[in-house]
């Protein structure tokens, strides 16, 4: 008598998806066969044909996290903490069920679920100073690549509808975010108009900040000049000479005002930058009106400070009655 032997396995996860575990052998009496073809025919007793099936595990696959900064795809050195330092460093994908974060692709056993909520269903995030952390992906860049799918959560959840069918080891990629910090502006006290006309900026944590707003409206000197003005601010016979800012943790300083708001500095903290003045020096021209110089002197404006008044003047024929003001 011929016996028939029917193999049945499916062929899409024999090619990429799953190692192959054991076979079972399913007889329809249910005994295991003990003999091969060349002795008892292996099925029952009654010589029926005996299907076998394919039995098959899924395969694990190493996924290190990456929590560098990286600015591009092309850019190998990025910045802030390295693989290892920040967070959980390792996770694992079991092929079709999803990831975790403990494995072994050897072994292909894998255990902690990590899951789109739950308590302890979630790994460690890494931190970065000045940077917010927005997840992980399977590419570098992620400024804006919408192909980059996202694995992992800013809070360290799976991401929903995340992929569970990446079929070899890799590495996912953490996505940066400058933290924006606020610097708002004061025109400060006895001032024309209390705010300036840029009251506040925001800028990204560590962006170039020029001091300033519309650095290259300031006006600092002129020989009539009984005010300088910050766009929006000016005070009669004062000029701008600073910022004394006050960060929010950090205490205070004082920002010198550039000349062309080339000077930069890292932000780093929220910030209120109140403007200070100094009076303007007023340069004093006398003319005795007698044929003869005299040398100029100075003063600050609105007030006697460093004031000089030369010597009466003499004119053949005349009496010296005092000094006007001339246009």
């Amino acid at each position: 008598m011929t016996h028939k032997i029917a193999l049945t396995a499916i062929l899409a996860v024999l090619a990429t998806n799953a190692a192959f575990a054991d076979v079972v052998i399913q007889p329809k009496t249910g005994t295991h066969p003990t003999e091969n073809c060349a002795g008892n025919p292996i099925g029952d007793s009654t010589g029926d044909a005996v299907n076998y099936r394919a039995v098959w595990d899924e395969n694990v696959y190493q996924f290190t996290l990456d929590p560098k900064h990286y600015t591009s795809a092309s850019d190998n050195t990025g910045s802030g903490p390295n693989p290892g330092e920040a967070g959980t460093s390792v996770i694992y994908e079991k092929y079709g069920i999803g990831w975790f974060k403990t494995g072994n692709t050897t072994t292909r056993v894998v255990s902690d679920q990590i899951e789109v909520s739950g308590e302890g269903k979630n790994i460690v995030v890494p931190e970065y100073d000045g940077y917010g952390f927005g997840g992980y992906f399977r590419c570098k860049d992620v400024s804006g690549d919408t192909d980059c799918e996202q694995i992992i959560t800013s809070t360290g959840f799976l991401q929903n509808n995340a992929l569970n069918t990446l079929t070899s080891d890799g590495t996912l990629y953490a996505k940066w975010t400058a933290n924006e910090h606020t610097i708002t502006y004061d025109c400060g006290t006895g001032v024309s108009g209390q705010h300036p006309s840029t009251q506040s900026e925001s800028i990204d944590f560590n962006g170039n900040w020029s001091g300033i707003p519309n650095a290259n409206s300031i006006s600092n000197s002129g020989t009539d000049a009984n005010t300088a003005t910050v766009t929006g601010c000016s005070k009669e016979g004062w000029h701008p000479v600073s910022w004394s800012c006050v960060y929010d943790d950090s205490g205070s300083t004082t920002l010198t005002i550039p000349e062309s708001g080339t000077t930069l500095y890292n932000v780093d903290d929220n910030a209120t930058c109140t403007l200070q003045w100094e009076r303007n020096n007023i340069t004093l021209t006398w003319d005795p009106d007698n044929g003869n110089t005299m040398a100029d002197t100075y003063c600050d404006y609105d007030t006697t400070n460093g004031l000089i008044i030369p010597a009466n003047p003499e004119k053949t024929g005349y009496t010296f009655m005092g000094w006007e003001i001339v246009d």
